[in-house]
Parts: C-alpha cells; sequence; structure tokens
C-alpha cells in the first residue's frame, strides 16, 4: 500500500507507513492508493515497451562470438574468455554472468568493438549484442580517465531519470504532474536536474522537510529495488503512443527523430522515460541520493527545476563529505534544456520557514 502524507506546509508524497517516524515527525491527514489513471498511464507504457521489446528480439536465434576481456590484478595480462551468445538477444549483463557476480553486480556500461573493425563504442548493458565483438564491462572506479568520464555521464543521466520516476508518482492527484525534459548531464556542475511542470502550484516553495521526504521516497520506491536500466529503441509512432499523456514529450518527438526516425526510450521498474543514453545497469548501483532545491523556471506558472546529487553504491564518504556535497548541489543550476529558449527566468525561491527534523 503506498500513502500520502501532506505537511503543514505541503500538498504531496507517498510513503510506505514503516519508514515514516524515520523520515519526518509531521502528522499524517491522508491516506489513499496510487491514483488509478496514474497507474494505468505508466502500465500502459510499460506494455507498449514489453511488446515491442519482444517484438524486436523474436527473430530467428543466430550465435555471435564474444571475446570478454576479464579484470585481472594489476601487471597480469588480460585473457579474454570466448563466449557464444545470441545475436540481438544477449547482453553485455548476459555476458557478466559466465564471469561472477561481483562484475554482474558492478559493471555499469560496456565498451564494444566489432571483430570486423576498430571503432568501439559504449553501451548499456542491457543493449543487445548484434555481431561477432571484443567486450569490456566498465565499472565505476577505471583507471582510464576517459573512460571514468564516460562511466561519470552514464550515472549523472540515469540519476536525472531516477529523478523523473520518483517526481512522476510523488504528489496528489490534484498536483499532477508532467515530466519536461532534462539538460545533458554535467556532472562537473554538482547536480543533476529535471525539469517538470506541477498543475496547482504555481508559487510553491518547498521545506527542506518536504525535499527530504522527496528523497526518502526515491529511496524507497526505487532505488531500495533491484531495477534495471532497459533500452530499447521504437519508432515514432509507438513512441508517440506511450507518451499521448504528456504534451511535452509529444513535442519533442519530432526533432528527436530527425536524424535516425527512431526514439530511443529506457523503462527502470514500471517507469518509462526517453533518452539518449547510455545509462547505468541498475539501480541499487546509486547509493548516496538526495534532491536539494527546486527553482521556479516561469513566472506565474508550474514549471519547476528539480536539483539533485548522488554518489555510486561503491563510494563510500563520510556525512560531512555528503553534507558538503549536497550543499554544493545547492548552486542553481542553469543549464539550458534544448528546445526551451522560453524558460528564462530563474527565481531563487525564499529559505522555506520550515526546517528539517533533525
Amino acid at each position: 500500500m503506498i500513502e500520502a502524507f501532506t505537511l503543514p506546509s505541503a500538498r504531496f508524497l507517498q510513503l510506505t507507513r514503516s519508514r515514516l517516524a524515520a523520515c519526518t515527525r509531521t502528522k499524517c491527514i491522508a491516506v489513499r492508493y496510487l491514483s488509478t489513471k496514474l497507474q494505468d498511464t505508466r502500465q500502459r507504457r510499460v506494455s507498449l515497451f514489453e511488446e515491442e521489446k519482444q517484438r524486436q528480439s523474436s527473430q530467428k536465434i543466430e550465435k555471435i562470438k564474444v571475446e570478454l576481456v576479464q579484470p585481472v590484478p594489476l601487471g597480469e595480462t588480460e585473457k579474454p574468455l570466448i563466449l557464444l551468445m545470441n545475436k540481438h538477444k544477449s547482453t553485455p549483463y548476459d555476458c557478466a554472468k559466465h564471469v561472477s557476480k561481483m562484475l554482474l553486480d558492478s559493471a555499469a556500461l560496456a565498451r564494444v568493438t566489432p571483430s570486423s573493425g576498430d571503432d568501439c563504442k559504449h553501451v548499456d548493458m542491457h543493449e543487445p549484442l548484434t555481431e561477432d565483438c571484443d567486450l569490456k564491462l566498465l565499472g565505476f572506479h577505471d583507471g582510464d580517465s576517459s573512460i571514468a568520464h564516460t562511466v561519470n555521464k552514464a550515472f549523472w543521466r540515469s540519476c536525472s531519470f531516477v529523478l523523473g520516476a520518483v517526481l512522476e508518482t510523488a504528489f496528489k492527484d490534484s498536483n499532477r504532474v508532467a515530466l519536461h525534459s532534462w539538460p545533458g548531464a554535467d556532472y562537473a556542475s554538482g547536480s543533476f536536474v529535471y525539469d517538470v511542470k506541477i498543475d496547482g502550484l504555481d508559487n510553491w516553495t518547498p521545506s527542506n522537510t518536504e525535499l527530504d521526504i522527496l528523497s526518502r521516497h526515491a529511496v524507497m520506491r526505487v532505488l531500495g529495488t533491484r531495477a534495471l536500466f532497459e533500452p530499447l529503441e521504437v519508432s515514432q509512432e509507438i513512441a508517440a503512443n506511450m507518451f499521448a499523456d504528456n504534451q511535452f514529450k509529444s513535442k519533442q518527438l519530432d526533432s528527436i527523430a530527425e536524424k535516425s526516425g527512431k526514439i530511443r526510450v529506457y523503462r527502470l521498474g514500471d517507469h518509462v522515460d526517453i533518452t539518449g543514453g547510455p545509462l547505468i545497469s541498475h539501480s541499487q548501483q546509486i547509493g548516496h541520493f538526495s534532491i536539494v532545491k527546486v527553482t521556479r523556471l516561469e513566472e506565474g506558472g508550474g514549471l519547476y527545476r528539480f536539483q539533485g546529487v548522488a554518489l555510486p553504491a561503491q563510494q563510500r564518504v563520510s556525512s560531512y563529505t555528503w553534507d558538503v556535497l549536497k550543499k554544493a548541489a545547492k548552486r542553481p543550476n542553469r543549464m539550458v534544456t534544448p528546445g526551451q529558449p522560453r524558460l528564462v527566468h530563474q527565481h531563487e525561491p525564499e529559505q522555506s520557514k520550515m526546517e528539517l527534523n533533525r
């Protein structure tokens, strides 16, 4: 059962009863299930995703040879593991299952080099392999700076994706959320973002307590499960059907499909959204996660930019260091979302009157 709690200065947020005491001392005044309409919308997207995924994978099974470079201790020579996998079905994630659970859990991206050429590309762990190739699985602690940069961008991008999943399900029915978009991943900015439209919240300034509850909602609803970031390329027609209820996503499809005629979507549990990717392998690769700032993007409207900060689960930090990172992430993120020149106002919200319960 999913519950909604309205704070003295809030309108929202679904949390499980068992975790409420650890989150906030505010009084519960409303309990409800997730709205049927929202459930239906999200389930329809998932169903369309699965139907198209099954259609694309229903081809005749052919075998491909994958030479998987296994991790070895420093100074030792790499010895590839030769695997026979299924063309258009098997993924780097499937290949990792032949090595170890540790590698399966830690690999975030894959580097694929076709056997017929030297051009390598970085792909999702759940991207089906299409030809004979050399495969290297990439983690968060790779010593190669270019690989580390690529993995970090994928991590930041994945956190924006999670933020969208959280926001779409966090508010009451009277405050319907329409996911807009987010700028390209830039971890140097100190924060990841998602821009959303919230009905009925034209001049909302969230308190620290509300931001804290949103962050805990993310941990309990999304990050507490081992959900996979599953990619899929679909036609513009299928994407239009998936996002028919979202005016912003619908308008963005033409420009996204302009080059290839395809739209890249991802599924994370019961959430489906659009992004070019790549994303990391699964939700439990995200450790610390906090939503730290909300900024109104247009005068007298309900369009807001949510900012957050996160760390990979493998990266351990002290509470002091984490607080420093959260403080830095509160700096206004000025990155421009493509195709939105009209978003010219960046109003700094006033300090909330309700302080975080400590």
